[in-house]
């Protein structure tokens, strides 16, 4: 899609499972549930139909995650990840079940900046 977008295409026809990720080119992303959806664009006109969202710069995945700022203690751990996250460092973690591993790895994302589009590539 970024190759095409870089030829000058301003539309695409795609799986609509395959829709989330292709609106990070900036084309203008037309998701089909079936072949004869996909040849009813060519026939109309190419605009995506009411209820398809358009490209947005809001990040909501970034939105449903956990904040770093709720966890509370593990601030050993916690200076860590914040270290290593500002050096773009890779992180270990290893302890007992339970102990928080993955509570605080799903929650890292919440204090690392929004990357741009070259940075998610």
């Amino acid at each position: 899609l970024l190759q095409a977008q870089a030829e000058g295409f301003t539309h695409v026809i795609l799986p609509e499972q395959n829709a989330a990720e292709a609106k990070l080119a900036e084309l203008t992303v037309l998701p089909a549930a079936s072949l004869s959806a996909a040849v009813k664009y060519w026939s109309t006109t190419l605009e995506a139909p009411e209820g398809v969202e358009e490209r947005s710069d809001d990040n909501s995945a970034r939105q449903s995650l956990p904040d770093f700022s709720l966890v509370y203690g593990q601030t050993f751990v916690k200076r860590g990840l914040e270290v290593a996250a500002a050096g773009f460092h890779n992180v270990m973690l290893m302890g007992p079940p339970g102990s928080g591993k993955t509570m605080l790895a799903t929650c890292l994302p919440s204090i690392m900046p929004k990357m741009n589009l070259d940075e998610s590539y």
